[in-house]
This record gives structure tokens, sequence and C-alpha cells, in this order.
């Protein structure tokens, strides 16, 4: 049987599955130590919290979180180790994600009601809990409703996606609407977007709260294997589609799209396996850490991690939640919510705008920014005007021919002038004002509303091109 058959174009390349390069066999014993590795790593993690086993509804979901990165490395491992079966065996492992992101959230949801059953007074010991701004809708629920959609469609684009593939409609080369791996595709991004969008907005409205119980590190962890597994597959169908990386004797078409991306993945759930130690780590739940919890024993521990009724009961619980939210008016509050959050962004947006601080010149020129501080005879002058009079009111510097700006008052005609008088060091000042208020040692003037009119500069400044200010 051909890698591609049906109507799927066959990339330039593409063998049969049976195809290996002569770096198959080392890419197999590489994945199966790093596999072995991760198992041995994944299973001390669990049985330490067997044996620590005194939070139930918590660590119940712990155990099936850290057991994550073994499943996806030995799906990896037996993706390369028979490539035919690669694209039927690869999507058990967003199954079994979907339902950890699950597990995920039930264990926010304990963080922040201890001892909950899930029931209406769960969710309203969640809505005290907010540490954010208190909503009035049911957002506790709302968001339990995206967060279990997420196994119903991962498992509908797992129909879709083996039904095609069996029927050789399905072409993970092309996104084609008339092959199953587009709409597939389509179906999971929108499951998983949306559980992961809200257990991220759950957690920031309980940010304290999970920080004391290491809450990102538990999400970032678990959701960057995902990340990681999903860009890997999608890089490497890529360079092959555009031939920049090419098949050889070492490595064939079918080790560059499903054993390289595959042994990456045994190889970095080791290190993943080892993160999981951090993230999830039992300590807190020792006897020193929970002195009056009763401990279970370790074969009642093992059939209580075991038990996925939780899960199921929380698929089935979406239903009653839905009809329970469309009874109570609860769908249409949240929009007038968001609704109302998007208005107020537009307009503390626009009142940004419009408090900047801005003003038109009397012409009809550019906005000019308002001047931050006053600038006195030892303060420093605005831009441009370091050169201008030395920067004193009374300087003798000459200004550069390439910098000639020079202070523009309004014109208009001001009051009269007179054209001489003493000043305090028994010099010439021009342009003094009739009614002068107290000398500003400013070399700018503080504008008053009144209008000045310049007068010749006097004699002995030739090579000054401006005018003295006051």
């Amino acid at each position: 049987m051909g890698i591609f058959s049906g109507n799927c174009p066959v990339p330039k390349g593409a063998t049969s599955y049976s195809t290996k390069g002569t770096a198959h066999t080392p890419m197999l014993l590489v994945a199966l130590a790093c596999t072995a590795a991760t198992v041995a790593i994944s299973l001390s993690l669990i049985i330490t919290h067997l044996r620590r086993y005194r939070v139930p509804k918590e660590q119940r979901q712990i155990v099936r979180i850290a057991f994550s990165p073994a499943v996806f490395a030995i799906i990896s491992l037996f993706e390369i180790y028979n490539y035919a079966t690669a694209q039927y065996i690869d999507p058990i492992g967003d199954v079994y994600e979907s339902f950890c992101l699950c597990a995920l959230f039930l264990l926010y949801l304990q963080f922040a009601a201890p001892g909950g059953t899930f029931g209406p007074e769960m969710f309203e010991a969640i809505k005290d809990a907010d540490e954010g701004n208190r909503l009035g809708f049911d957002w506790p629920q709302i968001t339990w409703l995206f967060v279990f959609q997420y196994p119903v469609t991962e498992l509908i684009s797992v129909i879709i996606l083996e039904a095609t593939e069996a029927a050789d409609d399905y072409c993970s080369q092309s996104l084609s609407p008339k092959y199953g791996h587009l709409w597939a595709m389509l179906i999971s991004s929108v499951g998983v977007g949306c559980a992961v969008g809200a257990i991220l907005k759950y957690y920031g409205r309980m940010k304290g709260m999970m920080k004391v119980r290491r809450g990102l590190a538990k999400l970032v962890c678990f959701k960057l294997i995902v990340f990681l597994r999903f860009v890997q597959a999608w890089v490497f169908s890529i360079l092959l589609q555009h031939h920049a990386i090419k098949p050889s004797k070492t490595l064939s078409y079918n080790d560059l799209l499903y054993g390289l991306p595959s042994l990456l993945t045994c190889v970095e759930m080791v290190l993943f396996a080892a993160a999981f130690w951090y993230a999830y780590s039992s300590t807190e739940y020792s006897s020193s850490a929970k002195p009056r919890d009763q401990r279970l024993s370790l074969p009642k521990a093992v059939l209580d991690a075991l038990n996925p009724y939780d899960l199921f009961a929380g698929i089935g619980r979406w239903f009653s939640l839905f009809l329970h939210l469309q009874r109570t008016g609860g769908f249409k509050e949240w929009q007038r919510v968001k609704q109302q959050a998007k208005a107020d962004k537009r307009a503390n947006k626009r009142a940004g705008r419009g408090g900047q601080g801005r003003y038109r010149t009397i012409d009809g020129m550019e906005s000019l920014s308002l001047p931050t501080q006053t600038h006195g005879r030892q303060d420093s002058q605005p831009e441009g005007l370091e050169h201008y009079n030395g920067g004193s009111a009374y300087g003798q510097q000459q200004p550069s021919q390439a910098s000639e700006l020079y202070y523009q008052p309004p014109s208009a005609s001001p009051p009269g002038y007179r054209e001489e008088e003493e000043d305090d060091e028994g010099g010439k000042s021009h342009l003094m004002a009739d009614v002068q208020p107290a000398r500003s040692t400013s070399p700018m003037p503080a504008w008053n509303g009144q209008r000045y009119d310049r007068s010749p500069s006097p004699a002995g400044r030739e090579g000054l091109r401006g005018r003295d200010m006051v």
C-alpha cells in the first residue's frame, strides 16, 4: 500500500510505508531508551502520590496528568516502529490530552472549593472565591461548558480522521475541503482553543490562590507538550512539501515525516516528566503538610486514581448545565457583560486619546505637545534653543547657521513698549512692556494673554538674526 492513495496528491519523494532509511534503527533504539526513562520518571512520581494519597479529589487528577508524558512517549515509539499505523494511533494521544485538560480543570476547581462535589454549592463557592471583579452571571458553569466540550469535539475529530483515512480521503498534505484533514483539524483546533482559553480566564480570576498551588506551572508544563507535538508535525510537513529537506538513503520520506518528529517527542518527554516533579510535586500532600488527613492504603489509592467516573460525569453534566443556563438567562447575561466590557474598553481608549496634553496652534498647524516643565535661568532649554543667547536671557553667544529656532510669539498688536530701560546691572534692556510685573528669570517670558511686537534689535547685535526676549 502506498503512502498516498485515492485522489490525494502524491508529494515528490513519497514512498510506501515499508520504505525506511538506514537511520531508522538508531532512531528506534534512541526512542526506546527515552521512552523507558520517561515511563520510569512518570511512574515514580505517580507512586509517590499514591503513597501520600490524602486528598483523593485532587491527587486523582494529578495522577492522570502525570502519566501523560509516558502516554505520548509510548505512542511516538510505536509510530517510529511502524509507519503504517502512525496516523491511526497518533489521535489516541489527542484524546488522552482532552481528558487530562478536563482533569486539570477539576483540579483547579478543588483548589478554589476544597471538598466540593461539583454541584450548585461548589459553583457558588467558586464565585465567592473570585479575586477579580464580581460578575453577575454564572461564569463557573459557562467555564465548565467550554472545558468539557473538548473531549466530545476531539472524539468527533478522531472519528472523522479514522473514517476518512480508511476510505483514502484524509490526505494529510492537503487542506482542500474535499479531504477529511481540513475538517478534523478545524474541529480539533476549535475544541482545544475554547478549553484552554476558558481555563486561562479561570486562572486569571483565581491568580493569587493558583500561584500558591503552582497553578500556572501545572498548565504550562502540560500544554507545552501538546504545543510542541503540533508544531513539530507541521514544521516537518511544510519542510518536506517545499523540499527544504529531502529524502535520502539515510532518511527516507517516512523517516522525515513520521520518524524524526516522533523521535523528538520521545526525547522531550524525558524532560517534561522531570519537570512534572516540580509542577505536580507530592510534598504538599505529605504527613507534615496535611497531618489531619487520613492516608488511603496503596491498593485503595490505585483503584480511586483509576476510576474515571468524575470525568464521564463531567461530560454528562454538560447538557444539564447548558439547559440550566438557557432557562435562567445565563447566556444572555454573559453576552450583556461581554458587550459592556467591550464598550468600557472603547470608552477608555477614546478617553486616553483625548487626554494626552496636546493643543493646536492658532494658525491651524498640527498639534504640539504641551511643555512638561518650567524653564528658569538655570533650567535646561527646550530642544533647539540651547544655542540661543547662550542659555541665558542676557547672553551674547551667537547662534549657529544650522540652528535658527527662535521663540515666535503670536502675531497681533500688544500694548506699547518703552524702547530702552536701565536693567539691574546698568545696561540697556529693550522691548520692555509698559506694565511689567516682577522680572522673570526665565529666558522665555510667561504668556499672560497680551501680545508683543518686537522693535528692531539694538546696535551692536548685528550678528544675531533673532531678537532678545524679555
